[in-house]
This record gives C-alpha cells, sequence and structure tokens, in this order.
C-alpha cells in the first residue's frame, strides 16, 4: 500500500508499477497456479551542487546559477529520463538541471512519465552593500532583498575579529576591523543551521 518511501539518505522511491504492467498500486489477483509479480520503483535522489537550504527552500544569490543534480532509476535496473517542469515550461534533465534568476521565485517539479517525483522552491536573492571607512572603524550599510521585498533583520558577522551586529532593514553596523577582512550577512530569521550565506572583504 505504501507508493512513497523515503530513506532519509536523500534516496526515494516512488512506486511506478507491477511487473505484469498494472499500474495500480493496490490490487487484488485471482491465482490458478503459482505466480510472481514484483513491484518496480522509481529510486531517485535530488541534491543540489550550490546555493544553501533555509527551511524548505534553498536560497541562492542573484545571477548564480541554480544546479540541481537529479538521479532516478527503476529498480529493476533501468535508467530513466525525467521532465522538469519550470516556469521556462518542460525540459528533459538528464544528469544537472540548471535555471538562473527567475523573478526572485520560482518552482520546479520532477515529473517520470507522469507521476511526480519531487519539488523544490527556489529562492535568489542580493544584498547590496555600501562600506564607508572613519579612522578605525569601518560603517556598513545592508539591504537583503528576495520576492521584491525586504527581510527584516540582517545578522552581520566579522569573521576575522568575532564582531556581531544585527540590524533592520536598511541596516547600519559599525565594525572596527583589520585590513582585508570579511564580512557575512545572514538573514536573522534563519540565523540558525547557516553559518554564512553572502561575504563580502572590507
Amino acid at each position: 500500500s505504501e507508493t512513497y518511501f523515503s530513506f532519509g539518505n536523500s534516496t526515494t522511491l516512488r512506486f511506478f508499477e507491477w511487473s505484469d504492467g498494472a499500474r495500480e498500486s493496490s490490487r487484488k489477483i485471482y491465482v490458478s497456479k503459482a505466480v510472481h509479480i514484483s513491484a518496480v520503483w522509481i529510486s531517485f535522489s535530488l541534491s543540489f551542487e550550490n546555493g544553501v537550504k533555509v527551511g524548505e527552500d534553498y536560497w541562492f544569490n542573484s545571477g548564480e546559477e541554480a544546479k540541481i543534480k537529479l538521479s532516478a532509476r527503476l529498480t529493476n535496473g533501468t535508467s530513466v529520463g525525467v521532465k522538469v517542469l519550470s516556469p521556462r515550461g518542460e525540459q528533459t534533465a538528464s544528469t544537472y538541471f540548471v535555471t538562473k534568476d527567475y523573478d526572485k521565485r520560482t518552482s520546479v517539479s520532477f515529473y517520470f512519465e507522469g507521476i511526480k517525483l519531487a519539488s523544490a522552491n527556489l529562492v535568489f536573492t542580493s544584498v547590496k552593500l555600501s562600506a564607508v571607512k572613519g579612522g578605525s572603524l569601518v560603517k556598513v550599510v545592508a539591504q537583503w532583498t528576495h520576492d521584491g521585498s525586504r527581510i527584516a533583520g540582517i545578522k552581520i558577522k566579522c569573521l576575522e575579529t568575532g564582531q556581531e551586529e544585527v540590524s533592520n532593514y536598511l541596516g547600519e553596523a559599525y565594525f572596527k576591523i583589520v585590513s582585508n577582512s570579511t564580512l557575512t550577512f545572514i538573514p536573522t530569521s534563519f540565523v540558525n543551521g547557516i553559518t554564512s550565506f553572502y561575504e563580502a572583504e572590507a
């Protein structure tokens, strides 16, 4: 009765058909002699070559290509091609599916012969930065945007000194930094589990 099963290691099974070609997962079979049939599953895994997982979404810098690796085969050993449905239309993915920034946010779905295997939400974001040096201080102004809106709360951390500041919207943060310091920017709503999303040299 189970038609979808995840192993928790990025590999998932999706019921496809019985070995005699029947597509209904639940069925009654009347037999008058020994019969052997087996379930044929689609074994697939979806992984991202870049980007950062934020909740159920995958985040990318604006202008960056999202590279998604998808491998799928039937449990009888047959390799299969997968269709990808995105805002740019339908296309076939062999190993990699690549898409660029599309209206800041886009959802892609993966199908095999009409059976939906998986879907993923892609979010493309950008950080606008400016910095002014005054004595030993550098004033950093950052604005984080995605989906055409500004995110309240930007965590800015200097990787060299460990200093952290949290700013809102058009945030202003002051840092005592050494030469060639690296600042990292993270939306405060998603700090847990993310060590770095956008970095800039100062």
